[in-house]
């Protein structure tokens, strides 16, 4: 059991991001009707709840293998139950700029088992790259069978920034010069000093089967969350076809992961109603639907990473 102080993580900046949400929430369902919006959730099938959960947390247990594994090639060795509650620990404050907030479990991994965040936020950031790289091959498989210019100029821009990134770790000199720009606050006080260590790890997940290994479950992961969003759209009686969902939902997605947004807030649900809108679904289902989503997948994912914490 994680014995562990949530309250010494749950900053003012973290508290700011929640009440932001739920306001831009508030915002978002006034502009929408909130009276047609109550209605279209009311008309649920609450049969595809369970499947949609079930989908979710699959694809969540299946990157838990991907962090097992970069810390299983780091020696860092953990029970499968430990490497769990850690993956889900660090969900708890995923809407947070970046993600930044999954830092929790590295402060977990220092604490409980003595491994240094030189050694420990490598995994993290490349897990976060391969969260990124592994949508991009779906993304374009599926634009051969649905064309969208939009979708398409926004995989192709994400996939060259991900190339760069690629080709600055393998560039030690470069990355090392990175790497030094680091600013010296909380557990990121110890990288400048030990840029060397660090970027020895983060090496490591990026060279053969390790990274070919981290980009194959990704994609499996990310398979698993489009089952899920599938039946969101299921569930309020739009039978869009599965490659379609996908794209609708993926695309606006990676945008705010991208940009650095706290849990892509406002990217994501402004991105999927415009795409919802060109459709031809009407602005109250597109509104509700995209909340549903939002409820089923990011809020479920911090509320059990919250109690992982416990």
């Amino acid at each position: 059991m994680i014995e562990l102080e949530f309250s010494k993580f749950f900053t003012k900046r973290t508290i700011t991001i929640i009440i932001a949400s739920a306001l831009f929430y508030v915002v978002f369902s006034l502009i929408s009707d909130i009276q047609q919006i109550s209605n279209k959730f009311a008309s649920i099938d609450i049969f595809y709840i369970p499947l949609i959960l079930c989908f979710h947390f699959l694809a969540m247990g299946i990157r838990s293998i991907r962090q097992k594994v970069f810390f299983d090639s780091l020696n860092i060795k953990l029970s499968i139950r430990q490497n769990i509650k850690i993956y889900f620990a660090g969900m708890s404050l995923m809407v947070t700029p970046g993600g930044s907030g999954e830092l929790i479990k590295n402060h977990i991994l220092k604490e409980k088992f003595g491994h240094s965040y030189t050694k420990t936020i490598p995994v993290l950031l490349t897990e976060k790259y391969h969260n990124m790289l592994s949508v991009i091959p779906i993304l374009f498989i599926f634009l051969m069978f649905r064309e969208s210019k939009e979708i398409l100029i926004i995989t192709s821009v994400i996939a060259i920034i991900l190339f760069c990134i690629f080709l600055i770790i393998k560039n030690q000199k470069l990355c090392l010069n990175t790497m030094s720009k680091i600013p010296r606050k909380w557990i990121l006080k110890e990288i400048p000093d030990n840029a060397s260590s660090f970027y020895d790890s983060l090496l490591i997940l990026f060279k053969g089967k390790t990274f070919f290994f981290g980009t194959g479950i990704g994609i499996l992961a990310w398979l698993a969350d489009a089952v899920a969003i599938y039946f969101c759209f299921l569930a309020f009686d739009l039978n869009f076809d599965f490659i379609y969902t996908t794209l609708t939902n993926f695309a606006p997605m990676i945008v705010g992961t991208i940009l650095f947004i706290p849990g892509g807030l406002g990217v994501t649900e402004l991105g999927m109603t415009g795409l919802l809108l060109q459709s031809g679904v009407v602005i109250s289902t597109a509104s509700a639907l995209v909340l549903f989503i939002r409820f089923m997948t990011t809020w479920s994912t911090v509320i059990a990473g919250i109690i992982a914490l416990k």
